[in-house]
């Protein structure tokens, strides 16, 4: 039966454009469509398809393929501790903070990178980084926003800052304050000086010695 139809449909497709097709059965019962007519075949009509013009199609213009604009910069990036120019005094080791101003948050992808002297020094996603063991002296910071291919997108202005460490001193170096000042030694006195001072002590102390006025000599004077 499926046969049958399939073959009654592949012989009326190219009659569809007729108005009357003619069926005939042979004595075998096999079963024909033409459209010339027989002796015998049965005239069949069939109305034309209903058919639906297509709508004009106007000319094809691809749409323009919009590139993905890369995300923008960021609003604010400065470092916002230390100040520009500030001393550090009394830093233990070197070790101080620097805090960064990021406005809109991080996004992902995206890392902080902290310059000192130009060079970069440290890498993370929070504005918060940490120095140690810093050398006395002036150093520049600068912070920088790289993305994820490791770009650099964007740069923060250079703050200058100077540190100022104490040094640590052996104690077993530093003088104690309980020990005594050593005195002064006395002026040194010309040899001369001293002989006659020596001479002059004697004759005051010898007895019965006058020295006159004018003399070269003195003279013993008896009661």
């Amino acid at each position: 039966m499926r046969a049958e139809l399939l073959i009654t449909f592949c012989l009326l497709t190219p009659l569809l454009s007729a108005e009357t097709v003619y069926r005939q059965v042979d004595a075998e019962g096999n079963i024909t469509f033409s459209d010339q007519a027989a002796p015998g075949a049965e005239a069949i009509t069939i109305r034309k398809a209903q058919t639906i013009a297509p709508p004009p199609v106007g000319a094809f213009s691809p749409e323009p393929v919009v590139k993905q604009q890369a995300p923008a910069g960021y609003d604010r990036l400065a470092i916002t501790s230390p100040r520009h120019d500030e001393t550090i005094v009394g830093a233990a080791q070197g070790n101080f903070d620097v805090e960064v101003d990021l406005q809109p948050a991080l996004r992902p992808g995206d890392s902080l990178i902290l310059l000192l002297n130009g060079a970069s020094a440290r890498r993370a996603r929070t504005p918060r980084f940490t120095f140690s063991n810093l050398h006395r002296g002036a150093h520049t910071l600068q912070v920088a926003v790289s993305n994820a291919e490791d770009k650099v997108i964007q740069r923060s202005a250079t703050v200058t800052v100077h540190v100022k460490r104490t040094a640590n001193l052996d104690p077993a170096l530093a003088p104690d304050p309980q020990d005594p000042v050593p005195a002064e030694p006395a002026p040194a006195e010309a040899p001369g000086h001293l002989a006659d001072q020596s001479a002059e002590a004697r004759r005051a102390q010898s007895p019965g010695v006058l020295r006159l006025p004018g003399a070269r000599s003195s003279a013993m004077l008896c009661p």
